[in-house]
């Protein structure tokens, strides 16, 4: 019965080890900023930080950390498990970026030469009131931020998935 038991803990062991296995390599990517660590523990050595969607080769994975191999040395190491994923990830734009996309977008749908009141017509004279901006009733183009809506944030990231 101890014999059993021994070679029962023996095979468990050898199975949730991190060590690498033949084969089995694929390739996984860094969901978020991931820690590459020299050994399977949080107390570890940070060798390197690999930003969001990081390729990395994973030779084996325990329940709680994967084994990275790479070319080169530095690329060698732990990763915890829970910081990979299959697919690589898209990063998400702030939203101040979008405001700025949209703010891009409307400007250049403007016909005329006078959008914003910050901006040059065609003889170089500063728009200010001239500006489609600032006249009441015509285009009303986004010229600022402040111009740029919760909803018409909510609204570029349905239709265009955040990214861009």
């Amino acid at each position: 019965m101890r014999c059993r038991g021994a070679l029962i803990l023996g095979v468990v062991l050898a199975i949730s080890a991190p060590g690498p296995v033949q084969g089995q390599e694929r390739t996984l990517y860094t969901a978020t900023n991931a820690n590459l660590r020299s050994a399977p523990s949080l107390a570890a050595e940070v060798m390197s930080v690999l930003p969001q969607g990081t390729a990395v080769t994973v030779a084996a994975c325990d329940s709680i950390w994967c084994t990275v191999v790479g070319a080169t040395p530095r690329l060698e190491g732990y990763i915890s498990r829970s910081l990979l994923v299959e697919d690589r990830p898209t990063p998400r734009v702030s939203d101040r970026d979008v405001r700025r996309i949209l703010m891009r977008r409307s400007i250049a749908s403007y016909s005329g030469s006078c959008p914003c009141p910050y901006h040059r017509d065609r003889a170089g004279r500063s728009c200010g009131r001239r500006s489609a901006y600032s006249r009441p009733g015509g285009a009303s183009p986004l010229c600022y931020e402040s111009d740029v809506t919760r909803a018409m944030i909510r609204a570029y990231r349905a239709r265009d998935g955040g990214s861009s």
